[in-house]
C-alpha cells in the first residue's frame, strides 16, 4: 500500500461506510470458496507444493468479510484474505492477504455482480501480504468486467529453510493421505489466556500485539485462537481480522520452533513472542505503511525433549516460608530425594512437593535412568541456592554418574553439574524444575553436551556440566575445572551486559560509556536481558565459579553495577510517571543483585525511607461514608445524615513490622472532617433555628497489606482499620434559648453496620476490610493512580425500634510514588 493510504486506511478502524445499494450476490460459498463482503466476492485458491503436488485450499468463514484457507492439514492454517467495502472512502472494493505458507499458489477473488476478476500470484518460497486499496472500482453505473492477474511481493525464504519447509508440507500431505487423516487431525483444545495474550503450539508460546495508529493512538491486540497453532488478532474491530499468526513445533524438521505470521494491517505495530518453559522471547516489529508477512524458521531453538512419568503416590511435601526447610521424597526402588532451602531463598511461602519419576521416555544415555525426581512449584526462582541430595538404591560409578536437569513437561534436558565433592550425589540449584541422574560414559556426555538447549542460560549449565563431568571422571584437575568455569561464565557475563549496552547506545565494555548509559526499560528486550544477566550471576554464584585473585564472579561486573544503578533510577521514573507499582518487582531483583555485587548505597539496596523501592511504594487511603439515620418515633422522629471523610491517609512502610503482622507493613493516619451533618425533624419549628455541628476524628490505617505481584489477580489488599470517633451536635435555639436534641453518634451507627468485620487495633476495636475490587490490571498499563477500592452500600436496614441505617461507605487506595506525606487537614 502507498503510505498516502495509511491514515486513510486508519479512518475504518471499526466500520466500513457502503456508498449505494449492495446488489443481489450470487455467490456460493463451498468447501474450497470463500463468500465475502456480503456475499459479493467469491474468493479461491489453487496451490502447488515443492515436489509438483496440486490442490485447491479448504475455505474457513471468520467474519462477514474475512476468512482464510488450509491446505495440507484442516489444523495448519495457511492464507488469511478479506475484501473490504470501501467505496465511501475511494470508490474501490478492497483486497487484503495475509500468508503463513511459501508455497507457489494463485489466489483469485470475483466480484459476481460484474464478473470482474482478480489474481494474485504468489512465487514458491515466498511469503505474501497485500493491502490492494484499488482491487476493484465500482462507479454508479455499475462496475466493468475486468480480469487481471498481479504478482504478489512478500519475503523470500532463506534457502537453508526451504529443505525442513519442504519436510514438514512432505510429512503434512503423507498425514492427510491416510485413510486415518480424520482421527490424524489434533483436536483443538483453546488455551487459557487473556483476551491480549494468545498462546499456541500446545500453549507454550504466549503472543502479544502492541500497535500504533497514524494519529498516535496506542492499544493491545485482542486474541483469538482458531487451533492449537493458530490465532489471530484484532485491533479496532472485532469483525475485522488485522493478523494472523501460527507458531509450528518444527523440531523433527529442524530443530527449532517457526514463528510465522501475515498481516492485514498496515498500521505500525510490534509483535512479541515468548516461550513459557525457557524464557526466551522474539520480537517482531513492523513499520507504518508495511504490509508484512513474516516465516521464522529459525525463531526459537528446540532444545532436546524427554517424556517423564511420575510417581505421584510417592511425593513428599513440606511448607516452607522464608527461613527455609527441608523436604524429602522416595522413589519406589528406595531413591531417597532431599531438597534443602536455605533461610531467605523463598520470598512467600510456598508448599513444596518432590514427586518421584518413575520412567523417562526418549532417555538419551546408554545406561538408562538411576533416579529422577520433579521439584514443584514448576519454575520457581531462588534468591539463594538450594541443593537437591540424591541418594540411588544402587549408585553407578561416579564416572558413569551424569546428573541432567529438565524444565516444564521434559522439555529442554540437559547435562547438569554436582558438586565436585563426590562422596554424595549433591546437586546445587536456584529453579524448581525436574532433576535426576542417568547412566552413560564419557560419549553419551560428550553428545548430549554437543546438543544446544533451548534456554537463554542452559547453554551456560550444560557447558559447565560437561566440564564436572570431565573433573570427577578424572580427566581434568580442579585447577583446570575452575579456570575452564572462570572463562565459560567471563564469556557469559560479556555477553549479557554486552547486549544490555547495545540496547542503550553503547558499545563495548569500557568504564567511560557505561557511565553514559540509559537503560530502557521500557523495551522488554532490556528488561528480558536483565533478568538473563541476574539469572548467570545467580549461575555462578550458585556453582561457586569465582575468581580466586578478585573474588569476582565473573568480568564485567563493575559495568553490570553501573547499568543496573541507571535501571534502578529508570525502574522507579516509570513507577512514577505511568503509576506502575509493578516496576517494583524488578526494582527489588535489580536491588539484590546489586547487594550482591557489593553496592554500598543503602538506597539502591534496602528498603528504607527514601530508598528507590520504598518510593516506588507509596500509597495513600480515600475514605468516605455516609449513613443515613430514619426515626419514625411518635414523639421525637427525624432524619439524621451524617457524611465524613479523611482524603489523603499516607500509607508508609513500617521498617520495624507491626503488632498487627508478623512482618513490615504499611500504616498511617490523619484527620476525618465532616463533610455534612443535617437533622431534618418531622414537625415545624417556627421561628426557632436547628443547627448541626461535628467535630473531626482520626481516621488509622492501623495496617495494609498491599500485595504486588507478577499476577496481577492475585494481587490482593486488606486493610486494618478505625474511623475514627467525630463527636456530632445539633441544637434548637427559640428565642435565644438554645436546647440540646438528641442526635446519633456516626461512630456508634458505623459499629453497628460493620460488626461482621470487628477487629482489636491499638486505638480501640477496629475492623478488617478484605475483598476489595482490584482497579489496576496488570504492569505497565496503569491510567490512574486508583489500585483497588473498597466499597459498601447498603440498603435500609433496622437498627433498633423504629431506627433504620442507610449506609454508603467508599475506601479508595491510591498509588502515589515518589509522593511527599500529605498534609492532613
Amino acid at each position: 500500500m502507498k503510505p498516502e493510504n495509511v491514515s486513510t486506511l486508519a479512518l475504518l478502524v471499526g466500520s466500513f461506510l457502503v456508498c449505494a445499494r449492495l446488489d443481489a450476490a450470487p455467490c456460493t460459498a463451498s468447501e474450497s470458496v470463500l463468500c465475502l463482503s456480503a456475499q459479493r466476492f467469491s474468493v479461491d485458491v489453487r496451490w502447488r507444493d515443492f515436489q509438483g503436488n496440486t490442490g485447491v485450499g479448504r475455505a474457513i468463514r471468520l467474519t462477514p468479510d474475512t476468512g482464510y484457507f488450509w491446505f495440507f492439514s484442516e489444523s495448519n492454517v495457511e492464507l488469511v484474505v478479506k475484501v473490504l467495502d470501501a467505496r465511501g472512502f475511494n470508490g474501490h472494493f478492497w483486497v487484503f492477504f495475509g500468508a503463513l505458507s511459501n508455497v507457489e499458489y494463485t489466489l483469485t477473488v470475483t466480484d459476481t455482480v460484474t464478473g470482474a476478476t482478480k489474481s494474485y500470484q504468489n512465487p514458491a518460497g515466498q511469503f505474501a501480504s497485500v493491502g490492494d486499496t484499488a482491487a476493484f472500482r465500482v462507479s454508479a453505473a455499475g462496475g466493468v468486467a475486468t480480469h487481471e492477474a498481479v504478482e504478489a511481493g512478500g519475503t523470500p525464504t532463506p534457502p537453508g529453510s526451504l529443505a525442513a519447509i519442504q519436510r514438514f508440507i512432505a510429512a503434512a500431505e503423507v498425514k492427510a493421505a491416510s485413510p486415518r487423516s480424520a482421527s490424524n487431525v489434533a483436536a483443538f483444545n483453546p488455551c487459557p489466556g487473556t483476551p491480549r495474550i494468545l498462546s499456541l503450539s500446545n500453549c507454550r508460546f504466549q503472543l502479544e500485539v502492541e500497535w500504533t495508529d497514524p494519529q498516535g493512538g496506542t492499544g493491545f491486540g485482542q486474541a483469538v485462537q482458531l487451533t492449537n497453532d493458530t490465532g489471530y488478532f484484532w485491533f479496532f474491530s472485532d469483525n475485522n481480522v488485522e493478523l494472523i499468526v501460527k507458531v509450528l513445533d518444527a523440531r523433527a524438521f529442524s530443530g527449532t520452533f517457526w514463528v510465522f505470521f501475515g498481516a492485514l494491517s498496515n498500521v505500525q505495530y510490534s509483535i512479541t513472542v515468548t516461550d513459557s518453559v525457557t524464557g526466551s522471547y522474539r520480537r517482531y516489529d513492523n513499520a507504518p505503511g508495511a504490509f508484512a508477512s513474516v516465516g521464522d524458521t529459525s525463531a526459537f531453538r528446540g532444545g532436546y525433549s524427554v517424556a517423564p512419568l511420575l510417581d505421584a503416590a510417592r511425593a513428599g511435601s513440606a511448607n516452607l516460608d522464608d527461613k527455609g526447610g527441608s523436604v524429602t521424597a522416595t522413589g519406589a526402588d528406595g531413591t531417597v530425594f532431599t531438597l534443602e532451602v536455605p533461610p531467605e531463598a523463598l520470598v512467600s511461602p510456598e508448599t513444596v512437593t518432590l514427586t518421584p519419576v518413575s520412567r523417562i521416555d526418549r532417555f538419551p544415555f546408554s545406561g538408562g535412568l538411576v533416579a529422577g525426581v520433579e521439584i514443584e512449584p514448576d519454575g520457581l526462582d531462588l534468591m539463594v541456592p538450594a541443593a537437591l541430595t540424591i541418594r540411588p538404591a544402587l549408585s553407578p560409578p561416579v564416572n558413569r554418574t551424569l546428573p541432567f536437569s529438565y524444565s516444564r513437561g521434559g522439555e529442554d534436558f540437559i547435562l547438569y553439574p554436582r558438586a565436585a565433592d563426590t562422596s554424595t550425589l549433591r546437586l546445587p540449584l536456584v529453579r524448581f524444575a525436574g532433576y535426576g541422574a542417568g547412566q552413560g560414559d564419557a560419549a553419551d556426555a560428550a553428545t548430549q553436551a554437543d546438543k544446544a538447549p533451548s534456554g537463554p542460560l542452559t547453554p551456560y549449565l550444560q557447558r559447565y556440566a560437561h566440564e564436572v563431568f570431565l573433573r570427577v571422571s578424572g580427566q581434568i584437575s580442579q585447577a583446570e575445572l575452575l579456570d575452564r568455569g572462570i572463562r565459560i561464565y567471563r564469556e557469559a557475563m560479556a555477553e549479557a551486559v554486552a547486549s544490555l549496552l547495545r540496547r542503550t547506545g553503547t558499545s563495548g565494555l569500557v568504564a567511560a560509556n557505561i557511565e553514559e548509559a540509559e537503560c530502557q526499560l521500557g523495551d522488554r528486550g532490556t528488561k528480558a536481558d536483565l533478568e538473563q544477566l541476574f539469572g548467570l550471576i545467580k549461575q555462578a554464584q550458585m556453582l561457586g565459579v569465582v575468581d580466586p585473585e578478585t573474588g569476582e564472579v565473573a568480568t564485567g561486573l563493575e559495568a553490570a553495577r553501573i547499568l543496573l544503578r541507571s535501571c534502578m533510577q529508570k525502574a522507579l521514573d516509570e513507577c512514577v510517571s505511568r503509576n506502575d507499582p509493578w516496576e517494583v518487582i524488578l526494582m527489588v531483583q535489580i536491588a539484590r543483585q546489586l547487594e550482591l555485587l557489593g553496592e554500598e548505597d543503602p538506597n539502591f539496596t534496602t528498603f528504607i525511607d527514601g530508598s528507590f523501592v520504598e518510593r516506588c511504594l507509596r500509597f495513600e487511603l480515600d475514605f468516605e461514608s455516609t449513613i443515613v439515620v430514619e426515626d419514625t418515633s411518635r414523639n421525637a422522629g427525624g432524619r439524621t445524615r451524617l457524611r465524613y471523610r479523611s482524603g489523603h491517609v499516607p500509607l508508609r512502610f513500617s521498617y520495624g513490622g507491626n503488632l498487627h503482622a508478623d512482618a513490615s507493613i504499611w500504616e498511617g493516619a490523619c484527620t476525618l472532617v465532616p463533610e455534612a451533618a443535617t437533622l431534618e425533624l418531622p414537625y415545624p419549628i417556627g421561628d426557632c433555628t436547628l443547627t448541626v455541628k461535628s467535630g473531626n476524628g482520626t481516621f488509622t490505617a492501623a495496617a495494609a497489606w498491599i500485595g504486588i505481584m507478577d499476577d496481577s489477580t492475585k494481587s490482593a489488599v486488606k486493610l486494618l482499620y478505625h474511623p475514627g470517633d467525630p463527636p456530632a451536635k445539633a441544637t434548637l435555639t427559640c428565642d435565644e434559648r438554645p436546647i440540646d436534641l438528641p442526635v446519633l453518634q456516626w461512630a456508634a451507627e458505623y459499629q453497628f453496620l460493620h460488626h461482621d468485620e470487628s477487629w482489636p487495633t491499638q486505638v480501640g476495636e477496629g475492623y478488617m476490610a478484605k475483598d476489595w475490587t482490584p482497579l489496576f490490571f496488570g504492569p505497565g498499563h496503569q491510567n490512574s493512580d486508583f489500585f483497588a477500592m473498597k466499597s459498601y452500600q447498603r440498603p435500609p436496614i433496622i437498627w433498633r425500634p423504629n431506627l433504620t441505617l442507610t449506609e454508603e461507605t467508599w475506601i479508595f487506595l491510591k498509588h502515589t510514588p515518589d509522593a511527599p506525606m500529605p498534609e492532613c487537614p
